[in-house]
């Protein structure tokens, strides 16, 4: 069961990050709503995840 909510955690932080990297290419800043400013600068730094 872990195996599988750690895969939906790397998901979701790499979908974070392609959202906002389209958001800004077409212009947009993406302001976190619901994550802390720490939270989001941490995902936002890391690397695309892949699954293991």
């Amino acid at each position: 069961m872990s195996f599988v909510y750690e895969n939906l955690l790397r998901g979701s932080r790499n979908h974070l990050r392609a959202y906002v990297k389209n958001l800004s290419s077409n212009g947009f800043e993406y302001e976190p709503q619901y994550l802390s400013e720490e939270a989001y600068l941490e995902i936002m730094s890391g690397d695309h995840e892949r699954g293991k």
